[in-house]
């Protein structure tokens, strides 16, 4: 009797584990989350995102035009300045030649005239000048000063 109750009491306790497996594949399976099912969008709000859509290429490109065009004005200031530049040094040069070809002639000859002296004492001079006018306003800075402003004093 004692091996018969023992089995059955055995049996009881395996049912029993058993069943408590169940309720636990149960309770995984209520406790995970279903899928959502996402409803679909209506036809309105589909066109409405195709415009969206085709608003925001639209601004992009927009955008993408603007910083093509100001790079493209930037190079060409650039280049106007680097030309302004290779002027302004290519007429200094060409002053300077035709000074020390004066100087060069004069020397040269053993017979100088006044005319060719006068105009290398005009060139050197008016060369004075502009030096002292580009240093003038660089050494003169003024410093304004305010007028000063009447202080009330409260008693």
């Amino acid at each position: 009797m004692s091996d018969t109750n023992n089995l059955e009491e055995i049996e009881e306790v395996e049912k029993e584990i058993e069943e408590d497996k169940e309720i636990e594949d149960n309770d995984i399976q209520a406790t995970k989350p279903k899928p959502k099912v996402k409803r679909e969008r209506t036809e309105k709000q589909k066109e409405a995102w195709k415009k969206c859509l085709a608003k925001r290429q639209e601004k992009r490109d927009e955008r993408k035009a603007h910083l093509q065009k100001a790079i493209k004005e930037k190079e060409e200031a650039s280049k106007k300045r680097l030309e302004k530049k290779i002027v302004k040094k290519a007429v200094k040069v060409k002053k300077h030649a035709v000074v020390e070809q004066l100087i060069d002639e004069d020397t040269s000859d053993s017979d100088l005239s006044d005319i060719e002296i006068q105009q290398i004492k005009n060139l050197v001079q008016q060369r004075r000048k502009k030096k002292q006018q580009q240093r003038e306003p660089e050494t003169k800075q003024e410093i304004k000063q305010e007028p000063q402003k009447r202080q009330i004093y409260f008693m």
